[in-house]
């Protein structure tokens, strides 16, 4: 079959006698080296083109070759960091590893706050209110509900969905642990800074186990 490169005038064919063991061949432009073939064209190497069978063993490859480094690009901020960093690394992406110990022993451990808008200038009725903020141990998710309060104008229910992927800190790469979230902490949650005034016992007593 022809090896040039494509457009090339003078048409190249590599024939069988061409190829030897450890050395290189033009393919379309480029060099492949020869390392080791499957005993059928070893066979018929020796028998047919008359090589050795010293000339025909496998040859170790160039332990100085040029490695490719490859450097995995930023998040794009479409889905997970996780499911972007493994579309970079195949073309078929897999879910990522589980941590097994970390799932059982935090497994419907959740942290749950009373909290409210934080920051100066707030107008009525968003000084009164009031919202449940909660973190899941188990995959450092959070999720924001607002009980409903009569005669306030304003619908309860979810504020915040609870997110796929934990939340990063306003201006960094690391996201919320649980240490971020104790009683008089402020965090930042889809552009919203919320303050966590109380919490009930059962938070506490997660917090003093961490």
């Amino acid at each position: 079959f022809a090896v040039g490169p494509p457009g090339e005038k003078n048409v190249t064919f590599l024939k069988p006698s061409d190829v030897v063991m450890g050395k290189p061949i033009g393919v379309y432009g480029r060099n492949l080296t020869v390392h080791d073939c499957d005993d059928f064209t070893r066979a018929y190497y020796v028998k047919v083109l008359g090589r050795t069978i010293l000339e025909m063993a496998p040859k170790p490859l160039d332990g100085g070759a040029m490695k490719r480094t490859v450097v995995d690009p930023p998040p794009n901020g479409f889905g997970s960091d996780v499911d972007s960093l493994r579309n970079c690394h195949s073309l078929v992406p897999k879910r990522g590893p589980t941590d097994l110990r970390h799932f059982e022993k935090n497994f419907g451990k959740e942290l749950r706050f009373n909290a409210a808008f934080a920051g100066p200038g707030l107008v009525s009725p968003n000084d009164e209110r009031r919202f449940i903020v909660t973190y899941y141990l188990v995959d450092g998710t959070i999720g924001v509900y607002e009980p409903p309060m009569s005669n306030s104008g304003i619908i309860g229910g979810k504020f915040l969905e609870r997110t796929l992927e934990p939340v990063k800190k306003p201006g960094a790469r690391a996201p919320y642990v649980a240490r971020d979230f104790h009683v008089g902490a402020t965090v930042t949650l889809n552009s919203h800074r919320f303050e966590l005034l109380n919490t009930d016992e059962s938070t506490e007593k997660i917090i003093r186990s961490l």
